[in-house]
């Protein structure tokens, strides 16, 4: 199960997307089929846990001065529990 994140230029904001949701198709995308970046913004690599995929984005968000958000896939892996227990840093997120 792999997570990424998206880095949108305008939107201000990094959102963590489940490789299987069709925004994300394991990140590439549905905006291209070529490779990672595209107009708007730019996929992250694929990380092995929903944790690994939140640190970075947090990183990248604070760098940013954008904030983190889920993806809708993720609201609903989280509303099935098919996500489990997610813990996140100590570390304060940007959106708190």
């Amino acid at each position: 199960m792999a997570f990424y994140h998206f880095h949108h230029n305008k939107a201000r904001h990094v959102k963590i997307h489940h490789g299987d949701c069709p925004e994300c198709n394991e990140g590439k995308g549905k905006q291209t089929r070529s490779g990672r970046g595209t107009t708007t913004g730019n996929w992250s690599p694929p990380f092995n846990s929903y944790l690994k995929a939140y640190q970075d984005a947090n990183t990248l968000a604070r760098q940013l001065s954008v904030r983190v958000e889920d993806h809708d896939c993720i609201e609903k892996m989280r509303a099935e529990k098919s996500l489990g227990a997610i813990e996140k840093t100590a570390e304060e997120p940007v959106n708190s």
